[in-house]
């Protein structure tokens, strides 16, 4: 081979690499173009999560609200079912009270008519 082959088989090589580097140069522009998309789709898928981290946040903070508001409702419920207990206890001491008394003006009056009639 003399030297103007060989400057042209170096150059076919030299072309040869440089379409290959172009081709690898395409293949990282390409990959680049693709990190940057899943690197802005982790950023939202983040901020998403946040948002969403926040709303369960709130939700728990209510869920907890009502559950006191619940708690001293039922407290509420008790005392007063407690207090009709208390008060259906006395109404039956008065009622009893009354009925000893009515029993024993009857007994009385019972005895003076037999006493009256004897």
């Amino acid at each position: 081979m003399d030297g103007r082959t060989r400057i042209w088989a170096q150059l076919v090589t030299d072309f040869e690499r440089l379409e290959f580097c172009k081709g690898l140069q395409e293949n990282m522009s390409n990959f680049e173009q693709r990190i940057t998309g899943f690197d802005e789709t982790c950023s939202r898928l983040l901020l998403e999560i946040e948002n969403e981290r926040d709303r369960v946040q709130q939700y728990m903070d209510k869920l907890d609200d009502k559950t006191r508001e619940v708690e001293r409702l039922t407290m509420v419920l008790h005392d007063a079912e407690d207090e009709k207990e208390r008060e259906r206890d006395r109404q039956q001491v008065l009622v009893a009270r009354l009925r000893a008394s009515v029993c024993s003006i009857n007994c009385g009056f019972d005895a003076a008519l037999i006493g009256r009639v004897a």
